[in-house]
This record gives structure tokens, sequence and C-alpha cells, in this order.
């Protein structure tokens, strides 16, 4: 994984430009399928998304957060750039010790977005610095829609670009960052609102062309690629869902014009939103995440009620179980080739016992197992929501197997009694039969020739 690229964050407006450098810290695969390093490794992204954390922390508390994360297994992080209300902040949009993004606000009331204050983003790049020491991938939202779409139409296209160019070459020589435009942008299919919005984007790319761009756009459903505005500017697809996850994955993955699919956001923990039936739990949020890899992601966020907004009491929730269980994913996977694995979309790997498929409702207690396997039969995995019985094709496999089970609350295997499998006929797998220990019992089934 990548880890210990600076950031080279300039101060002033022509800060970070003129080094000349192209070689983007994240990038896309040969295949397209997913994301990998300066090094061309690949990239596992798993994000969390303390979006208040630029205006509700100080530089040094950023850091605790970050050191945190980083030990826990995630690499990445969304933050707006800018924050109001909407995204936990204050209507005013300063930090929480007064310091203002802009200097000039128009004749309506909003901020002049060619006029950043310098305080502000000194803060921001010592943000940015903050991350890149702990190998934290910062998806940077330049302008949130969700509570900043009236600036950016007071401001309108010339001013958002600029804006746009502004970021590009302060930010342009950074290490570990994705511009992501949006943020329950419910009206991006108005061409005015799209434009303000796309305006900042073109901009951005107009001095930095390292870095890749995605943007999320409406709940409850949505990905990046709905808009064809977009196209040419995304590099990444953001998939945005309180539905069962694998469902519009599914649907990104046999697009023709596929990206690297990332799991933007869906069910938080400790929150209750979406017509979620309770509130979100540990099981629920790596639920997503486990569904989404197994469905063609290159990676998924996690999100938390509690970090989310970084109000006084968020270090209560750095450790809730769910944000612990995240590296138990990263582990299960980085060491496989998880890459390469292929959705079982059409159930001819997994031919029986799958629950119910579906696209609608909450992501939460959905039994539908997602199956994947790499082309060449080495490697089948299997998440299973709740204890079922599912038949495998094992003519499917490379040969003959070994089949071991996946605890995702501790990261422990042990193995299946058949193991291990030839490759001949079909066999009914069955989790094991305890519960782990807070009550739930979803498993990971991992077949892999020996």
């Amino acid at each position: 994984m990548v880890v210990g690229i600076a950031v080279a964050c300039g101060s002033g407006e022509g800060g970070g430009g003129g080094g000349g450098r192209e070689i983007p810290p994240i990038s896309v695969s040969d295949d397209g399928r997913t994301l990998v390093t300066a090094a061309q490794e690949p990239y596992l992204l798993l994000g969390d998304s303390p979006q208040a954390l630029m205006v509700n922390l100080s530089v040094a508390d950023a850091a605790t957060y970050f050191s945190v994360r980083a030990s826990q297994g995630f690499n990445a992080a969304w933050i707006n750039l800018l924050c109001t209300t909407y995204t936990y902040g204050r209507p005013d949009a300063t930090t929480f010790d007064g310091i203002a993004p802009f200097t000039v606000t128009l004749s309506t009331g909003e901020y002049d977005l060619t006029s950043p204050n310098e305080a502000y983003f000194e803060r921001v790049d010592d943000m940015l610095a903050a991350a890149a020491s702990q190998g934290i991938l910062v998806y940077l939202n330049p302008i949130e829609t969700g509570g900043f779409l009236a600036t950016l139409r007071a401001n309108g296209v010339a001013r958002a670009r600029d804006y746009g160019r502004f970021l590009g070459r302060r930010y342009r020589d950074a290490g570990l960052i994705v511009w992501m435009s949006g943020n329950d942008f419910q009206t991006w299919q108005i061409p005015a609102d799209d434009k303000v919005v796309l305006a900042v984007a073109h901009g951005i790319r107009d001095s930095d062309r390292r870095h890749l761009q995605t943007t999320e756009l409406n709940f409850r459903v949505s990905s990046s690629l709905d808009d064809p505005a977009w196209d040419g500017l995304l590099g990444i697809n953001s998939v945005y869902t309180y539905a069962p996850t694998y469902a519009q994955l599914y649907v990104d993955y046999a697009r023709p014009n596929f990206l690297p699919n990332v799991m933007i956001e869906g069910n938080y923990e400790g929150g209750q939103k979406g017509g979620a039936p309770h509130v979100t739990n540990a099981h629920d949020t790596r639920t997503q995440i486990y569904w989404s890899l197994l469905a063609g992601g290159a990676g998924a966020f996690y999100g938390n009620n509690g970090t989310v907004r970084l109000e006084p009491d968020w270090q209560a929730h750095l450790l809730d179980p769910g944000a612990e269980q995240v590296g138990f994913a990263r582990a299960l996977f980085e060491p496989r080739r998880w890459y390469e694995l292929v959705p079982d979309v059409s159930h001819v790997v997994a031919t029986a016992g799958v629950g119910m498929e579906t696209a609608s409702g909450n992501a939460q207690d959905n039994d539908y197992v997602t199956t994947a396997r790499t082309p060449d039969g080495a490697l089948v995995m299997s998440y299973f929501p709740v204890p079922q019985n599912l038949t495998i094709d094992l003519t499917k496999l490379g040969g003959t197997a070994s089949a071991s089970w996946f605890d995702p609350t501790t990261g422990l295997y042990s193995p299946d009694p058949a193991s291990p499998v030839a490759n001949v006929g079909f066999h009914d797998f069955t989790p094991p039969a305890s519960p782990h220990a807070d009550g739930t019992s979803d498993w990971v089934l991992i077949l892999e020739v020996e």
C-alpha cells in the first residue's frame, strides 16, 4: 500500500505549482477496474467520512484522528474543504477558531469565490499534510453542494472556474488527493446547477491533471456515471446508496464506460437515515463494505454518525466496533488477488442459496450472499450476511481448494469441515454455527486453490 507520499502544499495562490511532476499518486489500473499506486501496485481503498474535519478540529486533533484511523486500517478520508451547517459546520463556514474561507462577499451576501483567505487555506495545507503523514488519501470536496449550491449560483460559471483553478494550482503537487465534487447533489439534472459545479471541476482540471476526480450525485441511489456531462473528467465512479450496495455496483460494473467503482456513502454507524429500519450497527456497516468489495468494487467508505460531525464527543466514537472492523477487511483482501475478482452476477458459481437479491429498500437486514471469482478459478469468496446454505459449483475452481471461514468481527479464520474440496460437482457450504460476540453471524467463505 502507498504510504509516506508527501504533501507539497505551497503558501499563496501559486503555491504547489511549477514542479512539473505528472506521476499521479493514485491512478486507474490498466484494465480500468481498480486503482493503483504510483508504483503500479493495487490500491484497495477503505475510507472514513470525517466530513467536518476542516472546520471542527484543530490540526493537532486532526493528526490524532488520522493516526487512529491509519492504525485501524483506513487509508482514505472524505473531507469537505468548505463546511456550513449542512455538513455540521457554522452558518458562515468559519473554522472553530473563527477563520473564514473567503474575504469578500457578493451583493447577495454569498462569499466571492475569487477571494480566498490565505489563513484558511494554510489550515487546509496543514490538514492535508497531517493526512499524508499517515498515508491517508483525502477525498477532498472543493465546494460541497449540500451547503454551497447557492454560493455557486451567485458566483456563476466564470468565478466558479477561477476558484477551481486556484485549487488546482495550489494542490497539484500534493500527494494523496482525489477531488470529489457534489454531495447530495439533488439538482444535477438542472443544467444551470450542473454547470456551476462542473465549472469548479474544470477549473481544477485546468491546473491539476495529476489527481483523479469524481462526483457524488443524489440520494437515495446514484452513481457518478449517471451524469454524462462529467464524461472526460471522472477517474472514479462514486456509488451512493442506502439500498443493498451490491445492486448498484452490479449495474455500474456492467456499464460499457465503466470506471473503478467505490461505494462512497451508505448507512452510517450510529445513525438512522434513508428509511433504515433500525439504528445502523457494526454489522450493517461491514455488510455494506463486504457486499461492495465482492460486487466489483475497488473500495468502500465506512461512515460513523459521531465522526462525520466531529462534534465535542467525536473521540468517543473513534473505537466504535464498525470502525475497528474495517482493518479486518483490509487484512483479508490485500494479500489475495482481490483486484482480479469478478462478481458472480449470474450465479454460475454460487448456484443456489444466495438469498433475496433486491435493488430496493434499505441495506439493513438483507440476506443476499455476494460471490466473486478470479478468472482462473484460483480464488472464490462469498460474503454471508446471515447463516444459510450456499451451493457452490466446484467445477468453477481451478483445482483442489482449501475452504475456510473468516470472522469479520475478529479477523480470525476457521477451516470448513469439507476442506480440501476437489473441483468436481457441487457442494453446500454452511457457516459456523456459533454467533459472534455481538450476536450476529455473518461470515466470509474463502476457497483457494492449493
